[in-house]
């Protein structure tokens, strides 16, 4: 769907995709993003560009985690959703 709509307007031209998929090993799952929010990070930052960052599907990074914490013993954290604090969002233009 991405690659179709950034073709046709000719922005596949500007454009650094990281693709992963849903059956693809839990490490790539979870290094995929965190290798994107890297290289956005250096066009941003060291390039002086404008970045856009768009991740798909945050449950397939999720499952991921779950996977390795899961293969590694480690217990599964309970966030008390009443005390957590609350999440901003910070909008830039």
């Amino acid at each position: 769907f991405f690659i179709n709509d950034l073709t046709s307007t000719g922005a596949i031209e500007r454009a650094v995709m990281f693709i992963n998929l849903a059956d693809d090993p839990a490490i790539e799952r979870i290094a995929t993003p965190r290798c994107a929010l890297t290289a956005a990070e250096y066009l941003a930052f060291e390039e002086d560009m404008q970045v856009l960052v768009v991740l798909n599907d945050m449950t397939n990074y999720c499952e991921a985690l779950r996977e390795i914490s899961a293969a590694r013993k480690e217990p599964i954290p309970v966030i008390n959703v009443a005390s957590a604090a609350p999440a901003r969002a910070i909008a830039i233009a």
